[in-house]
């Protein structure tokens, strides 16, 4: 009897998705949890609702992938949108304008690099330097699929191979990037209130 490998495959969808509809509401209320343990509604009123707003505004798409356990592609939006966002102010501040020639300068650099050039600027703070850093690290180790490098981020260097990266993969904490995203944008933003 000949496999019917593409039939296999959506049936194993089928069943992923009517099992990860209850995974989806736990990992909704986990978020929620964390979410207001990070930002408090009576201690940290003014950092909540920014963190609220960016996340509707910036990262609503990053939230969504979390909850659907699509963990990889929420490290990748999140990095996408910090970087985007870096680039743009360190173009703004340096060149003033933003056209071609000045996008495709900063955009052959790294998030770090990119972090390092708003930190001398004094745009950032060594914390937001940092956690560009880390961002980055998961990021390229994701994207590129490297097993060694996933297995020192995620499992403690155990040895590992191509066809394990997905399960690794699942112990990257989405909602401490995320939350890191939320603290480097708090971050840029009262710096250039304050260097204006």
């Amino acid at each position: 009897m000949k496999k019917n490998l593409l039939k296999d495959t959506i049936a194993d969808l089928e069943k992923y998705i009517n099992r990860s509809s209850s995974d989806f509401k736990h990992r909704i209320k986990h978020f929620m949890k964390r979410y207001n343990n990070e930002f408090p509604i009576k201690s940290k009123i003014k950092e909540r609702a920014i963190a609220e707003s960016m996340i509707y505004i910036l990262f609503r798409r990053s939230l969504f992938l979390y909850c659907f356990d699509l963990k990889g592609a929420c490290v990748i939006d999140i990095h996408s949108l910090v970087e985007r966002l870096l680039i743009e102010h360190v173009v703004r501040k340096v060149f003033k304008k933003e056209d071609d020639i000045s996008l495709k300068l900063v955009e052959k650099n790294s998030l770090p690099e990119i972090a390092r050039m708003l930190e001398k600027l004094e745009l950032l703070g060594k914390e937001s330097v940092k956690y560009s850093e880390k961002l980055n690290r998961i990021r390229n180790a994701i994207a590129h699929r490297n097993p060694n490098i996933i297995s020192k981020l995620f499992l403690g260097g155990k040895k590992i191979t191509s066809l394990d990266i997905d399960s690794a993969v699942d112990k990257v904490d989405c909602i401490s990037l995320l939350f890191g995203a939320i603290y480097l944008i708090m971050d840029l933003a009262n710096n250039l209130q304050i260097n204006k």
